[in-house]
């Protein structure tokens, strides 16, 4: 078979047509490498900090959270009144998810806090009606007694 132009300019557009994918592909993987360097040096700079703080971490009100509940019981309060409903009287999930283990799924207490303060999923943010000082001692509690 003899190629005629029309059947020249089919073959062209159907290159055309593959160079195009061949290119979105190549930009696709490119935004997945990057986006995994970047997720890569993340997660090497929070293994980094939870290295060097090891036994407290900053938290909501900008002070070190302990990795021991506050004397006051004000943790144990706060959980009580905020936190029970969702997520059980000992932590054991009822909605929420269970405590056991937590440092374990949330090793960085300063994350923990942060989930507090702004909700994650169907859990609200606390921020606008804890304290940090309260968002601090809860998280001392779930992660030291609940845990």
């Amino acid at each position: 078979m003899t190629p005629t132009p029309e059947s020249d300019r089919q073959t062209d557009s159907s290159y055309a047509m593959f160079l195009a994918g061949g290119a979105a592909f190549v930009a696709f993987l490119f935004v997945v490498l990057i986006g995994g360097v970047v997720m890569a040096v993340s997660l090497s700079d929070d293994t980094t900090s939870q290295t060097v703080a090891s036994d407290s971490q900053t938290g909501a009100s900008g002070a070190e959270v302990e990795q021991d509940v506050d004397s006051s019981g004000l943790g144990k309060d706060v959980y009580a009144a905020s936190c029970s409903a969702c997520h059980g009287a000992n932590g054991e999930g009822v909605v929420g998810p269970t405590f056991k283990e937590v440092t374990t799924r949330i090793p960085d207490a300063a994350l923990h806090v942060l989930v507090v303060n702004e909700g994650r999923g169907a859990m609200p943010s606390f921020k606008a009606t804890l304290t940090p000082e309260e968002i601090d001692a809860v998280v001392a509690y779930e992660r030291e007694v609940l845990n």
